[in-house]
C-alpha cells in the first residue's frame, strides 16, 4: 500500500465549515428576528434543505414562498463559503508537502461544486486540486462509493494507492468498505470519533499528527 492519488473530503476535512451547516437554522431565524427554539439543531439535522425551509416556516410563521425561504438560506450559506470560511489548522502543510511529491488531488464533496469553488478560493487552496466531485454530480450521495470510484479515475490511480481523507463516519466506511485506505480527520461535528479512528489506516486528531507522504510512500501505516 502506497500513495499515489488523494481524495478529500471538504467539510470538516480541509475547512472548518461544518458549523455553518449546525447552526444554519438558528442563524437564518436570528437574521429574520427570531428565537430559535431549543433542539432545534437536531430537529433540522436530518431534513433536506426544503423539509427544513418548510418546517421554519410553519412553526416561526415565516412570510415569503417556499421557494424564496430556500433561496434565501442558500444565501446564507454561499455569503459563508465566500466571505466567512476557514481552512483546518495544518492542512495547507500536507497539501504542499504532497504537491512537492507529484502526488495529484482532488475533492469529493457532499457539498455542491459551485460552493466548494467559492470556498477553496476564498481560503487559497483551489489550485492543489485538479478536480472537484460533488455528490450531486455523480447522482449518489456518500454512502455509495460512486464519487470515489469518480475522483479515483480523473486521477488515474488505482484503489489501492488512492487515499481517502474524511472526517464523517458513514463517508468514512464508505470509502473503507470499497478498499481505498483511509485518514480518519477528526472532528467535532462527527460524534463516534471512536469508531472513525478504529476504521481508519491512518486516524488524526490534529494534522500536526501527520506522518509525512514517505510513511505512505514506504507503505508504514502509523500504528
Amino acid at each position: 500500500m502506497s500513495i499515489k492519488g488523494a481524495i478529500f473530503d471538504m467539510d470538516g476535512t480541509l475547512l472548518d465549515s461544518m458549523k455553518i451547516w449546525r447552526d444554519l437554522g438558528e442563524i437564518y431565524l436570528i437574521k429574520k428576528g427570531r428565537t430559535p427554539e431549543k433542539g432545534l439543531k437536531e430537529k433540522l439535522w436530518t431534513m433536506t434543505m426544503v423539509e427544513a425551509a418548510a418546517y421554519l416556516k410553519d412553526r416561526y410563521n415565516l412570510s415569503g414562498e417556499l421557494d424564496e425561504l430556500v433561496a434565501e438560506v442558500y444565501q446564507l450559506i454561499e455569503d459563508f463559503y465566500k466571505n466567512e470560511v476557514e481552512e483546518k489548522p495544518g492542512i495547507r502543510v500536507i497539501l504542499e508537502e504532497m504537491a512537492k511529491a507529484g502526488i495529484p488531488m482532488c475533492v469529493a464533496s457532499a457539498t455542491d461544486s459551485y460552493l466548494v469553488e467559492y470556498a477553496l478560493e476564498h481560503v487559497g487552496l483551489r489550485g492543489y486540486f485538479n478536480s472537484i466531485f460533488c455528490c450531486r454530480d455523480v447522482n449518489a450521495g456518500k454512502n455509495s462509493d460512486k464519487i470515489y470510484q469518480a475522483a479515483r479515475k480523473s486521477l488515474g490511480t488505482q484503489i489501492e494507492d488512492t487515499w481517502v481523507f474524511e472526517d464523517a463516519l458513514h463517508a468514512a466506511k464508505t470509502a473503507k468498505m470499497a478498499g481505498f485506505p483511509l485518514v480518519g480527520i477528526c472532528d467535532d461535528s462527527e460524534e463516534d470519533q471512536e469508531e472513525v479512528e478504529r476504521i481508519a489506516d491512518i486516524y488524526l486528531r490534529d494534522y500536526r499528527e501527520w506522518p509525512g507522504v514517505g510513511v505512505l510512500m514506504g507503505s508504514r501505516v502509523a500504528e
